[in-house]
This record gives structure tokens, sequence and C-alpha cells, in this order.
């Protein structure tokens, strides 16, 4: 499983959507990591390998919100 971080906190790129991430769960912009990995999750019964993206709160690994972007066969 690879994980990395690809905007936000610790890196060198921001986030796009910060603002609206910070209106709607109330936490501050400069605390939220992007991340990106490969994981393997159940999709109609059968694990499946994806690329999921989601957000976390610096320091506290609280996942804020999730997005499968691509599966691969």
């Amino acid at each position: 499983m690879k994980i990395r971080a690809i905007a936000g906190k610790g890196t060198q790129k921001e986030i796009r959507d910060r603002y609206l991430l910070e209106r709607e769960f109330g936490l501050p912009a400069d605390q939220i990591i992007k991340m990106r990995g490969e994981l393997m999750i159940p999709i109609k019964g059968i694990l499946t390998r994806v690329e999921a993206h989601w957000y976390e709160t610096g320091g506290h690994a609280r996942l804020i919100a999730m997005k499968v972007k691509a599966r691969f066969y």
C-alpha cells in the first residue's frame, strides 16, 4: 500500500479547496493535508485495488473526506 501527502501541510502545494474544507468542517486550513494512496477496498463484494484521495487533519489522522479516483484491474 503506497500512501503519500500530495498537498497541504508539510508539502509545497496548497489545497485548492482548503477554505471550503475549513468552512465545512471547522478546521484551520493550514492543518489539512490531502493524501493519496493505493488501497484495497471491497466493491460489489470483491476486493479491488484503487487509487483514493482523502483529507486528514495534521497530527490527528482524522479522516475528513475520501474519493476513489481510479480502479486498477
